[in-house]
Protein backbone atom coordinates (compact mmCIF):
# COMPACT_ATOMS: atom_id res chain seq x y z
CA UNK A 1 0.00 0.00 0.00
CA UNK A 2 1.37 3.11 -1.11
CA UNK A 3 2.30 6.24 1.97
CA UNK A 4 -0.15 8.67 2.26
CA UNK A 5 -1.11 11.26 4.27
CA UNK A 6 -2.69 9.27 6.49
CA UNK A 7 0.79 7.24 7.26
CA UNK A 8 2.41 10.82 8.48
CA UNK A 9 2.93 10.85 12.07
CA UNK A 10 0.28 13.05 14.04
CA UNK A 11 3.55 14.66 15.80
CA UNK A 12 5.03 16.04 12.09
CA UNK A 13 3.92 19.31 9.97
CA UNK A 14 3.66 19.07 6.27
CA UNK A 15 5.34 22.41 4.89
CA UNK A 16 3.69 24.73 2.78
CA UNK A 17 3.69 28.71 2.42
CA UNK A 18 1.38 30.36 4.52
CA UNK A 19 -1.82 32.71 2.49
CA UNK A 20 -3.82 34.82 4.64
CA UNK A 21 -7.29 35.33 3.67
CA UNK A 22 -8.05 38.46 2.01
CA UNK A 23 -9.84 40.77 4.36
CA UNK A 24 -13.30 40.26 2.34
CA UNK A 25 -12.53 36.33 2.53
CA UNK A 26 -12.09 36.56 5.73
CA UNK A 27 -14.94 38.69 6.92
CA UNK A 28 -17.10 36.35 4.82
CA UNK A 29 -15.26 33.02 6.57
CA UNK A 30 -16.23 34.43 10.07
CA UNK A 31 -20.26 34.92 8.95
CA UNK A 32 -20.61 32.01 7.66
CA UNK A 33 -18.63 30.14 10.52
CA UNK A 34 -20.43 31.65 13.11
CA UNK A 35 -23.78 32.67 12.19
CA UNK A 36 -26.67 31.00 9.93
CA UNK A 37 -26.23 29.55 6.49
CA UNK A 38 -27.04 33.00 4.97
CA UNK A 39 -25.30 36.57 4.16
CA UNK A 40 -23.92 38.68 5.90
CA UNK A 41 -26.71 40.48 8.05
CA UNK A 42 -25.66 43.75 7.89
CA UNK A 43 -25.23 43.88 3.87
CA UNK A 44 -21.95 45.08 3.22
CA UNK A 45 -21.03 47.05 6.61
CA UNK A 46 -19.19 44.09 8.58
CA UNK A 47 -17.32 43.45 5.57
CA UNK A 48 -16.28 47.21 5.10
CA UNK A 49 -14.98 46.44 8.98
CA UNK A 50 -12.70 44.01 8.03
CA UNK A 51 -11.35 45.93 4.63
CA UNK A 52 -10.60 48.65 6.81
CA UNK A 53 -8.92 47.25 9.42
CA UNK A 54 -7.28 44.29 7.54
CA UNK A 55 -7.07 45.97 4.19
CA UNK A 56 -3.33 47.77 2.77
CA UNK A 57 -3.17 50.94 2.57
CA UNK A 58 -4.73 52.58 -1.14
CA UNK A 59 -2.80 51.91 -4.04
CA UNK A 60 -0.47 49.07 -2.25
CA UNK A 61 -0.10 45.46 -2.89
CA UNK A 62 -1.74 43.18 -0.20
CA UNK A 63 1.17 40.79 -1.22
CA UNK A 64 2.54 40.19 2.48
CA UNK A 65 1.47 39.63 6.20
CA UNK A 66 1.96 41.55 9.20
CA UNK A 67 -0.51 41.40 12.09
CA UNK A 68 -0.93 44.97 13.78
CA UNK A 69 -1.98 45.71 16.78
CA UNK A 70 -5.44 47.18 15.08
CA UNK A 71 -5.89 44.10 13.92
CA UNK A 72 -5.68 42.35 16.87
CA UNK A 73 -8.11 44.37 19.22
CA UNK A 74 -10.57 44.23 15.99
CA UNK A 75 -10.84 40.57 16.45
CA UNK A 76 -10.62 40.46 20.64
CA UNK A 77 -12.65 43.39 21.05
CA UNK A 78 -14.14 45.05 17.76
CA UNK A 79 -18.09 44.89 18.04
CA UNK A 80 -18.07 43.88 14.61
CA UNK A 81 -16.71 40.08 15.85
CA UNK A 82 -17.98 40.13 18.68
CA UNK A 83 -21.76 40.58 17.66
CA UNK A 84 -20.63 37.95 15.31
CA UNK A 85 -20.32 35.90 18.28
CA UNK A 86 -23.09 36.20 20.84
CA UNK A 87 -25.30 34.17 21.75
CA UNK A 88 -28.07 34.59 19.42
CA UNK A 89 -30.87 31.75 18.01
CA UNK A 90 -29.68 30.12 15.22
CA UNK A 91 -25.98 31.37 15.29
CA UNK A 92 -23.29 28.94 16.06
CA UNK A 93 -23.03 29.74 19.76
CA UNK A 94 -26.56 29.59 19.83
CA UNK A 95 -26.75 26.00 18.66
CA UNK A 96 -23.54 25.01 20.81
CA UNK A 97 -25.23 26.59 23.74
CA UNK A 98 -28.37 23.81 23.32
CA UNK A 99 -25.42 21.15 23.65
CA UNK A 100 -24.77 19.23 27.15
CA UNK A 101 -22.10 16.72 26.22
CA UNK A 102 -18.33 18.13 25.69
CA UNK A 103 -17.11 16.21 23.24
CA UNK A 104 -20.58 17.08 20.96
CA UNK A 105 -19.98 20.78 21.54
CA UNK A 106 -16.16 20.17 20.81
CA UNK A 107 -17.37 18.34 17.49
CA UNK A 108 -19.67 21.20 16.43
CA UNK A 109 -17.65 23.79 17.32
CA UNK A 110 -14.34 22.47 15.21
CA UNK A 111 -16.23 21.10 12.37
CA UNK A 112 -18.08 24.70 12.02
CA UNK A 113 -15.10 27.40 12.22
CA UNK A 114 -12.50 25.28 11.19
CA UNK A 115 -13.43 22.57 9.35
CA UNK A 116 -11.70 19.73 10.87
CA UNK A 117 -12.79 17.73 13.67
CA UNK A 118 -10.68 18.33 16.78
CA UNK A 119 -7.96 16.65 18.38
CA UNK A 120 -8.53 14.11 21.56
CA UNK A 121 -6.30 16.85 23.17
CA UNK A 122 -8.77 19.66 21.81
CA UNK A 123 -11.72 17.37 23.18
CA UNK A 124 -10.12 18.08 26.84
CA UNK A 125 -9.68 21.63 26.33
CA UNK A 126 -12.98 22.24 25.53
CA UNK A 127 -14.11 20.54 28.29
CA UNK A 128 -12.00 21.50 30.78
CA UNK A 129 -13.04 25.59 29.50
CA UNK A 130 -16.74 24.31 30.41
CA UNK A 131 -16.20 22.84 33.74
CA UNK A 132 -18.39 24.91 36.22
CA UNK A 133 -18.64 28.05 34.54
CA UNK A 134 -21.35 30.06 35.78
CA UNK A 135 -21.90 31.68 32.40
CA UNK A 136 -21.89 28.95 29.96
CA UNK A 137 -22.94 30.99 26.70
CA UNK A 138 -20.23 33.02 27.34
CA UNK A 139 -17.73 30.23 27.84
CA UNK A 140 -19.17 28.95 24.40
CA UNK A 141 -18.78 32.82 22.37
CA UNK A 142 -15.52 32.81 23.94
CA UNK A 143 -14.29 29.26 22.84
CA UNK A 144 -15.70 30.04 19.24
CA UNK A 145 -13.74 33.71 19.31
CA UNK A 146 -10.31 31.85 20.06
CA UNK A 147 -10.97 29.76 17.24
CA UNK A 148 -12.10 32.22 14.65
CA UNK A 149 -9.21 34.30 16.09
CA UNK A 150 -6.40 31.55 16.03
CA UNK A 151 -3.68 31.05 13.11
CA UNK A 152 -5.51 28.16 11.77
CA UNK A 153 -8.44 30.20 10.79
CA UNK A 154 -6.67 33.13 9.58
CA UNK A 155 -4.45 31.22 7.12
CA UNK A 156 -5.26 28.69 4.64
CA UNK A 157 -8.52 28.31 5.77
Amino acid sequence: MPAGLTDVPPDRYLVTNLKPLSPEQLAYAVAQATGPAQPVADGKAPVAAFVKVFGGRPGEPEDAFAATLDQSLFLKNGAVVRGMIAPKPGTLVGRLTKLTDPDAIADELFVSVLTRPPTDDERRDVAAALKDVKDRPAAIAELVWALVASAEFRFNH
